[in-house]
């Protein structure tokens, strides 16, 4: 574990985005399109998607495209969201 702002921020100036906990994501969850999409934004389905693994996760999940499948209203000690405020 360490202490958050220990690494450098991702292009985005975003710190720590990978390894904590996975993240809750607006998306619902549906397998990907067959050909290639950019930013495939999905508004209905039951599942949500989280990305980037979690502090007990394989080495291998700890990656923004790693991404899993969860019903709202579930819970368990490696799953949370991320608070971003855009700067003007």
């Amino acid at each position: 574990m360490a202490p958050v702002g220990s690494f450098k921020p991702n292009p985005w100036k975003l710190y720590d985005m990978l390894g904590n906990v996975w993240e809750w994501c607006l998306d619902a969850y549906k397998p990907y399109h067959k050909k290639s999409v950019t930013d495939p934004y999905v508004k209905k389905g039951k599942e949500r998607v989280d990305r980037g693994g979690g502090w007990d996760s394989l080495p291998m999940n700890g990656r923004a495209s790693t991404r899993g499948a969860a019903t709202p209203g579930f819970s368990c000690v490696n799953l949370g969201f991320r608070l971003v405020k855009e700067i003007d």
